[in-house]
């Protein structure tokens, strides 16, 4: 038996990026889940060549796509700006714990920082 076990934080996070990791993670799901875009970055490559290309090879098609990728990207930035401030909302909860010295509950600890082993009063009338 080596040590106590070692338990997860009780922190809600449900966002998907962080300020380092939204450009390229975005674009990744931009081009792997929606395959129009990645019909209309073919189409863009195909333009660039002129023995293919009906628009002397120049890329048309790349402002229409970088049009409707960038407000995606918005909308999604938007809805996880969203996220995050919900997170930070169920983070910042109170909850009663029991304290063992005092024998009684008090409301001492956030929900993010409950651990395993405290023991929690839940209140029927909040749900």
């Amino acid at each position: 038996m080596e040590g106590a076990p070692v338990h997860c934080s009780n922190e809600v996070v449900t966002t998907k990026y962080t300020w380092w990791n939204f450009l390229p993670k975005n674009l990744f799901e931009q081009f792997y889940g929606k395959l129009a875009n990645v019909f209309f970055l073919f189409v863009i490559f195909m333009e660039t060549q002129p023995s293919v290309s009906i628009s002397g090879g120049k890329a048309v098609t790349l402002m229409p796509l970088s049009f409707v990728m960038l407000i995606s990207m918005i909308k999604d930035a938007f809805e996880d700006c969203k996220r995050r401030k919900s997170d930070k909302e169920a983070n910042g909860l109170y909850a009663e714990i029991y304290n063992t010295e005092k024998r009684e509950f008090e409301k001492d600890k956030e929900w993010k920082d409950i651990k395993v082993g405290d023991f929690i009063k839940i209140d029927k009338q909040h749900y």
